[in-house]
């Protein structure tokens, strides 16, 4: 009962998020003209392709963490479980997410290595993460903030304070990097001591185990922070795209960099898919950088595109679902059985 009522709420969360924005778009008169007008269908097609990029680099840079603990993973069962993750990072049945199906995923696929295969998925999403404040901490240098002429101060001072605590977030997780590859750090007894720990103690013992494969391998970490800038600087550009398809007078490509990864940061949280969270942060976000005379409600709008063009690319997920839905059925039971026996 517990299961099935958060997963209520999580979805009525997403749903009162996105019916207030769009109660709020539809009082603008300047919404139904957004809406209306022509579109730019071949820079919406570009910002589609960009996304699915995107999409291709995250599993590509996932495949790279599980091959180097030397076991046997093809390319095609990385895009079948990527695929698979984020089709269920959108459509989640009872509180899972696509994380926690890959891991179920690959540590039967790497039954020698299954600890150190599902820590791959935590280490995966850890990388990400860091590349998101990375790339927001690059564009924070890269963009006059004091040129945003239609904000308001308020909206400078969020923009700034946004931007600075990503630079110093991006500093924190490169040094907590070098700390890790550390020779002494992963072998201190503290981490055994650490791994006792209830419930939180399993995943500590296979994170820390994880890193000490990727210790020897320095130059694969390297690699993936590098991916990782990639992919958010391909979804930010997708988005970019998608804004200048639905209207010509849609911010820079640079302003793209900052907002996009901080609207992606609230896309993380723990509703489906950050369906309504993004929505609502872009949103936000786009009146700070909005040119003179664009639509208020623009950031609303493009932030709408960007969900069609990932559901459309999380179907590739439901192809490979309906491919072989009894197996993908018996370790969805396998994962929501692991969830439960470590929640109790």
């Amino acid at each position: 009962m517990k299961k099935y009522l958060l997963a209520t709420t999580k979805v009525g969360v997403s749903a009162a998020l996105l019916a207030f924005l769009f109660y709020q778009a539809s009082q603008n008169e300047s919404f139904r003209v957004l809406r209306d007008q022509p579109k730019q269908w071949p820079l919406l097609a570009v910002g589609a392709v960009l996304t699915f990029a995107a999409v291709c680099v995250t599993i590509f840079r996932w495949w790279l963490l599980v091959r180097a603990l030397e076991t046997p993973f093809h390319w095609r069962d990385a895009l079948r479980l990527g695929f698979l993750g984020y089709l269920f990072n959108f459509f989640t049945l009872g509180v899972m997410g696509g994380d926690l199906v890959r891991m179920v995923f690959i540590a039967r696929h790497c039954s020698a290595k299954r600890a150190e295969a599902a820590a791959t998925v935590v280490i995966d999403r850890m990388f990400g993460i860091f590349g998101l404040v990375v790339v927001v901490s690059l564009a924070y240098l890269m963009v006059d903030v004091q040129a945003m002429a239609s904000s308001s101060e308020e909206q400078l001072a969020a923009v700034r304070v946004m931007g600075r605590t990503s630079m110093i977030l991006s500093a924190c997780g490169g040094a907590a990097v070098c700390v890790f590859l550390l020779p002494g750090f992963t072998t201190s007894p503290l981490w055994e001591t650490l791994a006792r720990i209830p419930k939180i103690g399993g995943f500590i013992e296979r994170t820390v185990s994880a890193v000490r494969l990727y210790r020897r391998k320095a130059h694969l970490l390297v690699i993936a922070l590098l991916l990782s800038v990639g992919v958010h600087t391909l979804m930010a550009c997708g988005v970019y795209f998608i804004a200048q398809g639905l209207s010509g007078n849609a911010p820079g490509l640079n302003a793209h960099l900052l907002v996009v990864p901080l609207a992606m940061l609230a896309g993380a949280l723990p509703v489906p898919g950050g369906l309504g969270a993004f929505e609502t942060a872009l949103n936000l976000l786009y009146q700070a950088v909005l040119p003179e005379g664009a639509s208020k409600s623009l950031g609303f709008v493009v932030a709408l595109g960007f969900r069609m063009v990932t559901i459309l690319v999380a179907m590739i997920g439901l192809g490979y679902y309906l491919a072989d839905r009894g197996g993908v059925k018996n370790l969805l039971r396998e994962a929501e059985e692991d969830q439960q026996t470590s929640s109790d």
